[in-house]
Formats: structure tokens, C-alpha cells, sequence
């Protein structure tokens, strides 16, 4: 059933659809639903670089069909699709068959296929931000997934791979075979031997030398039965570094697990932890990434303690498999803009500072808008006692309607207004906490449901009591009710971006200076606009080939009422711009700089950056700040990414976020920046703005593709971004409760887990092993932890055993199990070791680490990392 919530400010009462759109901002809500075993309401969207073709849907319905099958079979059949909406672009013909698209967007889509310039053919990636258990963003697949099932990497089966991506975005599970770069091999508690990094133990396959030849690998005693060298580090037992694993592609007895080689044909579910079936028991002990980012559990454990099914939620059924061909439903994007309709509350416009701040801010907002835009704007206006819509094309539209006569009373649309106003973006711009409407639009409730409702509140600390999107303005730069009006446009006009957005201090004499980037993949113009506060300044803009434009320049035109000075060019010149900013007066100003552009060119993909933050639980007490950058369907790695947060008090704070792969981001160099931020004792609107940026040289594009030969074989390629990256991203507003900010005066925070503890190296002659872990902070990864205990566990073959004795405290009475305190030597994000002196009476160690910070909470446990000493000779 359609939610339709009644929304009163001011003078207006609307009833508007609230599909949670300006969440967009703030994290990936889930359209998906599980009911009765059946998935529905799952977005699959093309996007429209992929050409109009309905064979393709075709192949798409027959791949989604295989999915279903395989995904009811992999949860032991308790999931299906049985309903997906097929997306397709706006450019394609119309169709008898297709809906027209009402909350449907790309922005929102579960799975995406898209045709980038490059990257044609590549395994589905999953977008994820958090860890275990979490639900991701989105799936990314490229047309050749659809295209070209037969070639690699798809191995004639893509719909496996797309099983294998869905149980990454849906439950937070992850891959159970070795990352780029990661070993191939580990030692073995439980078997004592080298054993290759899958799940299960028993999938089978043939150890050989990364040559033409393929050389099998051989140990100690098999070398010795074949007289031939074995293929071993003396120091770790270890398979030699040229030694690869090629687990067989059929013949498998194992049937799980789907998270490691989806290629192999037997593969058909996921692992679990039913010791008396070998051939689905969770393989505990190897440092899969899966292992790692969940403590050992096995995925089935992960998948079924998810809120899909816990609690016995959507058992085992027994359909037949014609039962398990999902509906298709074909939705067509809009090819019309959204209309954009501004109502300002007359209590608002009485006061005439605010009114005089709106129409100033409406009138910079009109000079940002480009050629190209086709957004509708209008202004809801009151003549006598009738509302109407009057078009804001210009600064004389703004004063038509601010000059009207503003008064109370049962105003109310005319009919041309009211059918007009219908499919709107509905912006309201109240002063925060009225909501006694005198204004009846009731009658628009049965037909006006596909309206969306944005208020912007003028009340810096408080929050509305409306229930639907809502921002706050703040008074920072970047939140002020420009950029809110900016902002909430952008969402109607995806294609928009602001380069960079600079506050400046001019001083009489003292001449400003600063440089913007302006790379390859923006399209072709650029806009500069100034935002002065009282004289005119002299302005020098020179280009990266040299030229200089002032103000006198054709590409130049001021608005001296609003005092906005706009640099517009049709055309883009690459490289660093530099401004540079003189005072004419003796007075001192602000002056506000802030350049825009589009994405899109013909040549080259566009980088994308999408912001997301949210709350890690109720509590309130700690922040997730991400930034996820993309070009095409490639991670973007090597930028510097700060998120300014601007506190209720109005100060503001900068966190800069990783891409490292410890504390709260989950992946190294995946594109997916992170950090979390905990808030102080303040109740109120956080406002947040992510600063990009990036040299030439220093990042690149992650472009992976794939083959497989008895082997899935990652391909990496770093490409150099060819120019300068900075952009200014509007990250959203996140309110903390007075409840929850008294909580947070108490630190119950603990550092955040381990989960890359590893063997750095082992020195023999000393008899001496070098563990390693990236450091977590007091406080998740913020700050410097107090201390870690180190459990040390001798000749335990069962790793869940070790974790079980870690977790019950029973560690000193088992004498298998040890347990050191440590004290913390290094901040979050700064390496730490340890160095351990072994005996040579003890063959086989597993160790694992925790932090514990100054107020006594104790992080989960980490990783496990199992060493075996090598016999000697």
C-alpha cells in the first residue's frame, strides 16, 4: 500500500509521497522485501549507455530466472525472486509494455548494468560500505555479463556470479578465496600441512608452478616418492611463491561454498557448521577476507542470523521449479523533469531580514543555473486569497512574488494551479517548528500522491516536527540555505556537480590567491560564480594555457543588487585555474567562490562520488562517514578525502577518511573511503561536506578484469587519472537527540577489531615470529587504544575451539591457551607489531589480538593467524 503522509508548514498543507528520496544522501535504503520465502520489489536498472534492445532483455529475464533457481537451492529453500522491476532508460522508444517509473530510480537500484568506455568485461562487484552482516549499495554489471554469458570470465554460468554478488549486497558476506595480493596458501592446524585458501577443505585441485608447463607442486615426503625437488619454504613451511592453486572445475564432491570458485560446477550453497557433512563444513581456520571481516563464521551462520531470516522467519518450502520464475515488471524512466515548486511560510516572509535572505538566496541560485538546464522552477505566490504558480527564470520573477501581499487566511489553489502542481518537487522553506496550516489542500490527497516534499528549516538547532525529508541549515559554508537550495536541486539534476566551494577574508592591499582543478571528465563549460558581501572586488582568473579574464571580460556579467559576479565559459580547459581576489576598499569582506560544471563527455567516463552518512546504532554515539568514488565501473584510489562537519555549536571538524582496509573500512583500495566520528556531548543538526581531492600521478583508476583457466585469474591495471581531481560534495545533515548526547558524556565505545593480524615474517635463528596488525583507535578508529591482549594458542588443531576459550575467558585454565597485555605504542591507523619468541617443543601456534581502551571496553577479537613450525632437517 502507498504510504502517504500529511505534511503541514505554515500556510501549506500538502499530501505528498514520501519515498524516502533525500535518504540518498545519508545511506542506501532497502527496497527489497522477504515475505513467504518471495523476493520482491527488486530494482534491476539499466542504464543508458547500454543501446535499446529487447533481445537484451530478453537474455537479462532468462539470467535473472537461473538466479532465482540457484539462490532458492544456496539457502536451503528459503529465498526466490518473485518479483523484479526491469528499469530501462528514459532514451529507449516507449513500449505498450512498459509502466511509466513513480519512486523507480537508477540512484536506488539494487543491480545496475551499465556499458563503460572501458572496463567492458569484468565480474560483478558488489558496493558494500559496512562489514558482516550489513547490507551493501548496489550491484554493478557490465552489458557483457548479459551479452556474452559464454566468455570469460563468466564461464557460461553467470548467474552463479550473480548469486555469489546478491549474497554480498543482501547479507554481508564475503568471497572465500585469496584477495589481490594476498597469500595463496596458509599452514593448517587441523591437517598440519600447507592447504590452499577455499571453502571447503575438501573442494579438490591440483597445486602447480605459475609456468607454461604447470609444474606440480610437490612437499617434502611426496618429493622424496617422486625424486624431485619439493617445492617448500624451509622457513614457513609454506608452498613456494611461484605456486599456484587450480581447484578442479567439475568432479567435486563438495558442494559448498557459492562465496568461493562459483565456476566450479558442484558448487551449489553455502558453507555451514554441521561437522557430520564434509561437504558444506565452514572451513574456520583460512585467512579468507570472509573469515577475517566476520570472526570465522561460517556464511550460512552470517546469512541466516540476518534479519531475512532469524527468528525462524521464512522456512524451508518445497516449490517446484516453474514456481520459481520470477514476474518481471518493465518500468521506463521519466523523460520529463520533475517540476521544482518553492513554498516560503508567511511567518517567514514577515520578518523582513528572512525574507530578504531567501530572495538573496534565490537569486544566487538562479545565476548558478547553466544553458543546458531544463529544470522547472516555480514559485508558489499568493494574489488576493488564491495560490498560483509564478515560473523563476529570473531575478524580476523573484521580486514579482516578494512583492505580493502576503497575508493569512483559507487560502487555496486555483484548478489550473492545482492540476499544475501535481508530479512536483514540493520545496518548502519554513521557519522549523509551525506546522498549523491554514491553508486546505486536502483534495489533493487521491491525486496528487506523486508529489515528493523537501523542507529546508531556517532553525539552526531545532528539528521540524513534519516527518518527511528535511534539511537544516547551518552557517558554515556549504550549509547555508543556498547550498540547501542547491542541493536539493541536484537532486532533480544528478548531472551537476560543484567543483570546489571556497570561503575567503579580503584585506585593503592584500591580494588573494588560490588555484581549482578542472579535469577531463567534466563536460563542456564551467561556471565561476563570486558571492560578495559589500564592495565589488577586483577579480584575475587565469586559465591553465595563461589568458587572464577580469571582470570586464565578455565571459563575465554581475548582478550588483545581489552581488554576484558569474565567470561562464562553453567550454572546458583542463588543468589549474588560478583566481586571484582583490579588496577595493578599505573595509574587509567575505567573499564566497564556488565553481560548477556537469559530468558527461563522449570520451571518457565520468568520475562518480557517492556520500553516505549514518548512525552505526540507536545509541547515536558513533558516526559512519563514507565516500565511494568510482570512474565508469572502476574504483578510484589514491584521493585525499576529509569530511568538515559543522557541530550544533557551529564549530567544525575535520576527519579525514581511508581507503586502507582497517577499523571502519572494510576493503583496501576499493574506492570506498572511510571513518567514523564520534559525536560530543551536543545535541542537534551535524552537518556534513566531503572535500575531494587528488594529484596527477597519485590517483588512479583500479580497472580489474578477469579470466579463467581451471582458475578465476584477477587482472589489475592502475591507470593514472590524467589531470587534477577536487570536487565539494554535499554530504547531509544527521540530528543527534538530547537523550542520546547526555549518553555520550560516557565512553562506551571500544576500539574497533582487528581483522588484518598477520605474520610480517619469521626469523629463524632467532627462533622469533613478527606479528602485524594496523592499529584501532580509543574509540572505534579514532584516538590511540590503551592496550591489546594477545592470545597465544599451542598445538589446537580446531580454531573455533581457541575462539571459544577467548570468548568464555577460559584461556588460563586450558594451558594450550596463553594470554599477554601489550601496551598500545601507536595511533589508529599507524602500524603495530609484536615480536614472540617460540619453542621448538610446540609445532603449531594460533594467535589473535584485542584492543582495550582507557575506560576498560574491550573490542571482538580479531582474525586468527595459525603458524606452524617447520621440521627440521
Amino acid at each position: 500500500m502507498t504510504k502517504v503522509t500529511k505534511l503541514c508548514f505554515g500556510f501549506l498543507c500538502m499530501f505528498g509521497l514520501l519515498a524516502g528520496e533525500i535518504s540518498a544522501f545519508l545511506s542506501k535504503p532497502s527496497t527489497i522485501i522477504l515475505q513467504n520465502n518471495e523476493y520482491r520489489n527488486v530494482i534491476v536498472a539499466i542504464h543508458d549507455s547500454i543501446p535499446e534492445d529487447k533481445a537484451f532483455i530478453d537474455k537479462l529475464k532468462d539470467i535473472l530466472t537461473q538466479t532465482s533457481k540457484i539462490l532458492y537451492k544456496a539457502t536451503r529453500r528459503r529465498a526466490y525472486f518473485k518479483e523484479i522491476k526491469i528499469l530501462v532508460p528514459s532514451t529507449w522508444s516507449d513500449d505498450p509494455l512498459y509502466q511509466a517509473a513513480t519512486s523507480e530510480t537508477i540512484s536506488f537500484a539494487d543491480v545496475i548494468l551499465t556499458n563503460p568506455i572501458r572496463g567492458k568485461r569484468s565480474l560483478p562487484q558488489t558496493r558494500s560500505y559496512e562489514g558482516c552482516g550489513k547490507q551493501g549499495i548496489h550491484i554493478l554489471l557490465t552489458k557483457d555479463f548479459v551479452d556474452e554469458p559464454r566468455v570469460d570470465p563468466y564461464f557460461n554460468n553467470p548467474a552463479k556470479y550473480l548469486v555469489h554478488s546478491f549474497a554480498q549486497f543482501r547479507w554481508g558476506v564475503f568471497q572465500e578465496y585469496p584477495e589481490e595480493g594476498e597469500p595463496l596458501f596458509y599452514m593448517s592446524a587441523y591437517t598440519g600441512r600447507p592447504e590452499a585458501i577455499r571453502c571447503t577443505i575438501m573442494i579438490r585441485g591440483l597445486v602447480q608452478k605459475n609456468d607454461t608447463a604447470q609444474t606440480i607442486c610437490y612437499l617434502e615426503q611426496q618429493a622424496q616418492s617422486q625424486g624431485v625437488i619439493a617445492s617448500v619454504d624451509p622457513n614457513t613451511g609454506l608452498y613456494d611463491s611461484d605456486c599456484l592453486w587450480r581447484p578442479y572445475p567439475t568432479r567435486q564432491r563438495s558442494t559448498a561454498s557459492i562465496m568461493d570458485h562459483q565456476y566450479i560446477q558442484e558448487l551449489e550453497t553455502f558453507c555451514d557448521d554441521d561437522p557430520a557433512n564434509y561437504m558444506t563444513y565452514h572451513n574456520f581456520e583460512a585467512p579468507s577476507k570472509h573469515n577475517r571481516l566476520c570472526g570465522h563464521r561460517s556464511t550460512w551462520n552470517v546469512i541466516k542470523n540476518t534479519d531475512d531470516f532469524s527468528g525462524g522467519k521464512n522456512p524451508s518450502g518445497s516449490l517446484t521449479d516453474s514456481q520459481l520464475t520470477p514476474t518481471f515488471i518493465l518500468v521506463k524512466s521519466s523523460t520529463r523533469k520533475r517540476r521544482s515548486v518553492l513554498a516560503v511560510d508567511p511567518a517567514v516572509l514577515a520578518e523582513p531580514t528572512q525574507a530578504e535572505y531567501i530572495k538573496k538566496s534565490l537569486s544566487h541560485y538562479l545565476h548558478e543555473r547553466l544553458p543546458s538546464d531544463t529544470q522547472e522552477l516555480f514559485i508558489l505566490g499568493q494574489k488576493k486569497d488564491r495560490l498560483h504558480l509564478v515560473p523563476a527564470r529570473t531575478v524580476d520573477d523573484l521580486n514579482t512574488v516578494f512583492t505580493m501581499d502576503h497575508t493569512s487566511g483559507d487560502l487555496r489553489l486555483d484548478s489550473d494551479t492545482r492540476f499544475s502542481i501535481q508530479d512536483s518537487h514540493v520545496i518548502a522553506i519554513t521557519a522549523g517548528t509551525t506546522i498549523n496550516g491554514t491553508m486546505n489542500l486536502n483534495s489533493l490527497q487521491e491525486n496528487n500522491t506523486s508529489n515528493k516534499v523537501t523542507s529546508i528549516s531556517l532553525n539552526k538547532n531545532e528539528p521540524t516536527t513534519n516527518g518527511h525529508g528535511e534539511y537544516y541549515i547551518g552557517t558554515s559554508l556549504g550549509h547555508s540555505l543556498l547550498d540547501r537550495i542547491r542541493h536539493v536541486m541536484m537532486d532533480e539534476r544528478s548531472n551537476t556537480l560543484i567543483v570546489s566551494q571556497t570561503q575567503y577574508h579580503l584585506l585593503f592591499g592584500q591580494p588573494t590567491s588560490d588555484v581549482v582543478y578542472i579535469d577531463d571528465t567534466l563536460s563542456n563549460h564551467v561556471t565561476f560564480l563570486i558571492h560578495y558581501e559589500d564592495d565589488l572586488p577586483f577579480i584575475d582568473l587565469k586559465s591553465p594555457s595563461g589568458v587572464i579574464y577580469g571582470i570586464e571580460n565578455v565571459v563575465c556579467s554581475i548582478d550588483l543588487d545581489n552581488k554576484v559576479i558569474k565567470f561562464h565559459y562553453d567550454f572546458i580547459e583542463v588543468g589549474t585555474w588560478t583566481i586571484t581576489l582583490h579588496q577595493a576598499s578599505l573595509q574587509t569582506q567575505k567573499v564566497n567562490v564556488t565553481v560548477l560544471s556537469e559530468t558527461g563527455n563522449s570520451y571518457t567516463d565520468p568520475l562518480t562520488f557517492r556520500s553516505s552518512i549514518k548512525f552505526e546504532n540507536e545509541a547515536q554515539n558513533t558516526m559512519m562517514l563514507h565516500i565511494d568514488a568510482m570512474q565508469g565501473v572502476h574504483p578510484v584510489i589514491g584521493l585525499n578525502v576529509t569530511a568538515k562537519i559543522e557541530l550544533p555549536d557551529h564549530s567544525v571538524k575535520s576527519v579525514k577518511l581511508l581507503d586502507n582496509g582497517a577499523g571502519t573500512d572494510i576493503s583496501k583500495d576499493d574506492g570506498v573511503y572511510s571513518r567514523s566520528f564520534i559525536p560530543p556531548n551536543l545535541s542537534g543538526p551535524y552537518h556534513v561536506t566531503f572535500l575531494v581531492s587528488g594529484k596527477f600521478g597519485q590517483v588512479f583508476k583500479k580497472e580489474e578484469s578477469f579470466t579463467i583457466d581451471t582458475e578465476i585469474k584477477k587482472h589489475i591495471h592502475r591507470r593514472a587519472i590524467n589531470s587534477n581531481i577536487q570536487r565539494h560534495i554535499f554530504g547531509g545533515t544527521i540530528h543527534v537527540n538530547e537523550r542520546e548526547s547526555k549518553r555520550n558524556q560516557h565512553d562506551d565505545v571500544a576500539p574497533s577489531r582487528i581483522f588484518d593480524l598477520h605474520l610480517l615474517k619469521y626469523i629463524p635463528y632467532r627462533r622469533t615470529l613478527v606479528l602485524s596488525w594496523t592499529a584501532p583507535g580509543d574509540d572505534l578508529d579514532i584516538g590511540e587504544a590503551h592496550s591489546y591482549e594477545v592470545f597465544i594458542g599451542t598445538d589446537i588443531k580446531d580454531v573455533r575451539q581457541f575462539l571459544e576459550y577467548i570468548k568464555a575467558g577460559d584461556y588460563d585454565r586450558s594451558r594450550q591457551i596463553v594470554k599477554q597485555v601489550i601496551p598500545a605504542r601507536k595511533e589508529a591507523h599507524k602500524k603495530e607489531s609484536l615480536l614472540l619468541h617460540i619453542s621448538r617443543a610446540t609445532k603449531t601456534y594460533i594467535f589473535s589480538i584485542r584492543a582495550i581502551d582507557k575506560s576498560g571496553n574491550i573490542a571482538d577479537t580479531s582474525n586468527v593467524v595459525i603458524f606452524t613450525l617447520a621440521e627440521e632437517k
